[in-house]
């Protein structure tokens, strides 16, 4: 089957296909609800195709709101905008930004090279909701542990050097992690990174000390 969706009503679509195989993912297995699948459960697309199917047959078990849908514009196609030979120049009209801002139940995060604002260093501790908002956008909407499909909803704002220990509250320095994976790193003195191809992987802090 194939549909053509424009890019919100499709985001909004897969919200609440994962909204709903997280919920049947807790109900069928609640001693292992934090992970939300991906160790040894059905693959992912399987799921979601499971789950389109209790959509259509009205089988959905549980309560749920309204999908939570970001929107991402680059600040650079923005000024491209601004900076263009004609009105609405450039892949991405101001005037659709504009609308999509103005609708109450859409998250518009620009998104540019120039982060700023979104560092606070050791001035303060917990994530801003700006700032949560943006780790949320790079790491896709889901735990950073690898093979985690845990739902942002559902992951805390993790600091990958220890906020205790010098780390700082920065962008580049802030993960989303669910419960589960949040403590499994703490409690194995593991730490996540960014490999060569710019994706989370975990090593042993101690790895990381010896190679500093």
């Amino acid at each position: 089957m194939r549909a053509i969706l424009t890019a919100i009503e499709g985001a909004e679509l897969k919200t609440r296909l994962q909204q709903i195989t997280d919920a049947t993912w807790r109900a069928e297995h609640p001693e292992r609800a934090e992970t939300l699948g991906g160790h040894g459960g059905p693959p992912l697309h399987q799921r979601l195709a499971d789950a389109l199917m209790k959509l259509v047959h009205g089988n959905i078990g549980g309560t749920f709101g309204k999908p939570t849908v970001i929107v991402v514009v680059d600040a650079e196609t923005l000024e491209a905008n601004i900076t263009g030979t004609g009105p609405g120049s450039g892949p991405v009209p101001l005037v659709d930004v504009a609308d999509m801002s103005d609708r109450s139940d859409l998250y518009t995060a620009i998104r540019s090279t120039k982060n700023g604002i979104l560092n606070f260093g050791r001035s303060r501790r917990l994530a801003s909701p700006l700032q949560r908002l943006a780790v949320t956008v790079r790491d896709h909407g889901r735990c950073a542990y690898p093979g985690c499909d845990t739902s942002h909803e559902r992951c805390q704002v993790h600091h990958i050097n220890d906020f205790d220990h010098g780390g700082q509250t920065n962008l580049t320095d802030l993960a989303l992690l669910c419960s589960a994976h949040h403590s499994h790193l703490h409690t194995n003195q593991l730490q996540l990174v960014r490999n060569h191809n710019h994706e989370w992987a975990v090593v042993a802090e101690q790895q990381l000390q010896d190679t500093g």
